[in-house]
C-alpha cells in the first residue's frame, strides 16, 4: 500500500491525535516525550500546532505531521510514521509530509530533522535546504526569529543528538508577485 490524499484527516491538536493513536494501539509519542534535542525550546512551546494524520486502507491511522506558527514561520513539529510496523507498505512518511508542507507555502517553513528517515525524506524527497553551524552558530538566516535561529543551534549540538537543522522556502503564486510588485 502506498500514501494516498484521500486518507489524509486533520487538522488535530497534539492531545487528540495522541488519543486517534493510542484507540488504535500505537504508541503515538508527542514533543514533550519525543523532544530531546529541542526541549524547552520554541519548537517544543509553540502551542498553535496542528497535526494531519493519514489512514491505511483498513482506516488505521498509519502517520502524521505537525507544524505551527510562530512570527512570519511554520516551524515542522514532528514527522511519525508506523507503516512498518502494521503492514509493508512505504511512502506514508513522505506522503503526508509532502501533504502538509505542500498546504503551507505562504512562510518558510523550519525543522529539525532527526532520525535517518526523517533527514532523507525532508533533504531528498522534499529538497529542504540543509542550513550551515558553524562553532555551534546558525550561518546567514538573518530573518529568523532570535527563538527558532537559537532552537536549531541547540538541537544541531552533540549533547542534543546533532539533529539536522533544515529550511523550506516559501512560493507565491505568480499573481500575488505581481499584485506585490505594483503596491
Amino acid at each position: 500500500m502506498t500514501f494516498s490524499e484521500e486518507r489524509v484527516k486533520g487538522p488535530t491538536n497534539e492531545a487528540e491525535t495522541k488519543k486517534i493513536f493510542a484507540d488504535a494501539g500505537l504508541d503515538w509519542k508527542n514533543r514533550k516525550e519525543r523532544y530531546e534535542g529541542l526541549k524547552d525550546t520554541i519548537f517544543h512551546q509553540v502551542d498553535n500546532g496542528e497535526w494531519w494524520i493519514a489512514y491505511n486502507e483498513e482506516d488505521k491511522p498509519i502517520s502524521s505531521q505537525g507544524i505551527g506558527r510562530f512570527e512570519g514561520v511554520y516551524l515542522l513539529l514532528g514527522l511519525q510514521s508506523f507503516a512498518k510496523q502494521l503492514e509493508a507498505g512505504e511512502g506514508y512518511g513522505e506522503g503526508i509530509a509532502r501533504y502538509v508542507s505542500d498546504r503551507h507555502t505562504d512562510k518558510p517553513k523550519i525543522g529539525s530533522a532527526r532520525s535517518g528517515g526523517g533527514k532523507h525524506i525532508y533533504k531528498n524527497k522534499l529538497k529542504f535546504k540543509e542550513l550551515t553551524i558553524k562553532d555551534g552558530f546558525l550561518q546567514g538566516n538573518e530573518d529568523l526569529p532570535t527563538e527558532v535561529k537559537s532552537a536549531l543551534e541547540i538541537a544541531s549540538g552533540k549533547d542534543r543528538g546533532g539533529q539536522m537543522p533544515i529550511r523550506k522556502l516559501y512560493w507565491m503564486e505568480a499573481a500575488s508577485w505581481f499584485y506585490t510588485l505594483k503596491r
